[in-house]
């Protein structure tokens, strides 16, 4: 690889980070915050013992993942969602383009040794960095139009 390469890849400017753990217990990285608090033995919410149940059937031999998007990102709860669904989606997407379901389970491919490999296990948290302008500048000119209509229609 030359510098000039090196440089170019260098300055693009990370839109996403990923906190894995391999070994997940049930309170792990993928974890909301909410369900911490629920799930504190002083806790006197209703949701306490469903969410101790949910805790004690957690399979620890499935992948586990969420994305995160941060109020950093955009104040709009809209612009928030549409930004993880699309994540979502695209991890989806490529997990399926590998072989593999969206809880890491080894889908039925015609191939040699596929039938082999271990399912996929783990924790990851998926985070959107905060820096709404690397959003808009790795975005091409039809996502553009459509944000700027949508922001004009209060959508």
């Amino acid at each position: 690889m030359n510098q000039a390469s090196t440089k170019a890849l260098s300055s693009t400017k990370k839109l996403l980070y990923i906190n894995f753990d391999p070994r997940p217990r049930p309170l792990n990285v993928a974890t909301l915050e909410t369900t911490r608090n629920l799930a504190d033995p002083s806790s006197k919410h209703p949701f306490h013992v469903r969410t101790q149940r949910r805790l004690a059937a957690f399979d620890p031999t499935k992948l586990h993942w969420r994305v995160l998007t941060p109020t950093g990102l955009s104040k709009s709860a809209y612009v928030r969602d549409k930004v993880g669904k699309r994540i979502k989606e695209a991890f989806k997407d490529e997990l399926r383009r590998q072989g593999w379901g969206p809880d890491g389970r080894r889908l039925a491919v015609e191939g040699t040794g596929a039938e082999q490999e271990r399912d996929l296990c783990g924790a990851a948290l998926i985070g959107v960095v905060k820096d709404p302008i690397a959003i808009t500048g790795s975005m091409d000119e039809e996502q553009r139009r459509e944000n700027t209509t949508m922001k004009r229609f209060g959508r």
